[in-house]
């Protein structure tokens, strides 16, 4: 019997009160329904003068449990819009959470 943690039972229980129903879909098409918690997170950016601009970025978190391996270009279909995961995946301390930025789809 494999023994949870009690941040791991916290976690769950905070993204079932918490998370909305998304589509995750990897760079092969392969689609997996996800339940995520979206937010949106400051960046910034450069605006081509040597000047950096604040500006808002999506952030999604999900369960590793689910996506084993999330990749910059893979896409998270939510509220009937598309994103894009623009930058490498980051993963919390406890090992259970990944958070990715994303850019809404161009073509969406």
């Amino acid at each position: 019997m494999t023994r949870v943690s009690p941040f791991a039972r916290a976690n769950a229980r905070i993204l079932e009160k918490l998370a909305d129903e998304a589509v995750y879909k990897k760079a092969s098409g392969e689609t997996v329904n996800i339940e995520v918690m979206a937010s949106r997170g400051d960046a910034f950016e450069p605006d081509g003068h040597n000047n950096t601009r604040l500006t808002k970025q999506n952030v999604f978190e999900f369960k590793k449990s689910v996506i084993l391996e999330p990749a910059q270009g893979d896409e998270i279909i939510y509220d009937g819009k598309t994103y894009i995961i623009v930058s490498e995946p980051l993963e919390d301390n406890l090992n259970l959470v990944w958070t990715v930025f994303c850019d809404i789809s161009v073509g969406a």
